[in-house]
């Protein structure tokens, strides 16, 4: 049983030169891509009235992903239409922060706050079994598996009120924590090929396991590769 795993490579690259093709992979998320959370009434309260507050702005507060992804692919192909790909795809998420200003009623204090859109780049690592129903030139096949997905310390420039309340630009950076994210994947595409190349639309879904820093849990994403096989 242990030579099993090594026999399976060994039929595998003698009897097909073209085991092993590489790509590189676009998409576009074809689900809602951005979250948006409810926005923060950022107001001061004047240092000569005790009678209340006054509303200056209501500022934004949400979380998206720019609709595009791409990266490079390989994937190796084993005997009885099974194949086993890997990726890495590059994102870039936005979120625009804010925290509101809360007087205090009957004194000139305040809370201060600050707004603030800050950015950060995302790397996303799909590993996927597959397995295609070959007809006519077409390849069909379903696949599953899972998507990690690391998110970068997200920076950028905002306004922070000073204790006169005077807006001054501030430099703004936020640690994500919690970096490594897991979806659970699945999708279905077709393989088609064109001349030496091999063209992949696929659709996948994604269910984020964590809800945190997320546009969409349940999200789904239009592909496109673009292969060569070894050997040809």
């Amino acid at each position: 049983m242990r030579r099993l795993p090594f026999l399976l490579l060994a039929f595998t690259f003698s009897s097909n030169s073209q085991w092993l093709s590489v790509g590189v992979t676009g998409g576009v998320p074809v689900s809602p891509h951005s979250a948006i959370y409810s926005p923060a009434s950022v107001e001061i309260s004047p240092s000569s009235s005790n009678t209340g507050s006054i509303a200056m702005f209501q500022a934004p507060n949400d979380f998206y992903q720019k609709p595009y992804l791409v990266g490079p692919t390989v994937e190796i192909h084993f005997p009885w239409n099974f194949s086993l790909e890997a990726g890495m795809l590059y994102e870039r998420f936005h979120r625009d922060m804010s925290e509101g200003i809360t007087p205090i009623r009957g004194t000139s204090s305040a809370d201060f706050g600050y707004v603030t859109s800050v950015a950060a780049n995302a790397f996303a690592f799909p590993l996927l079994a597959k397995y295609s129903f070959k007809r006519l030139g077409l390849s069909p096949f379903i696949e599953a598996g899972a998507t990690l997905r690391h998110l970068g310390i997200l920076k950028g420039e905002g306004i922070q009120l000073d204790i006169a309340l005077h807006p001054d630009a501030v430099a703004f950076q936020f640690d994500p924590e919690k970096p490594l994210d897991v979806a659970v994947t699945g999708g279905v595409g077709l393989r088609y090929r064109l001349g030496t190349v091999d063209l992949i639309p696929e659709i996948r879904y994604l269910h984020w396991t964590s809800v945190y820093e997320q546009p969409v849990q349940n999200q789904a994403t239009l592909m496109l590769t673009a292969a060569l096989r070894a050997g040809r």
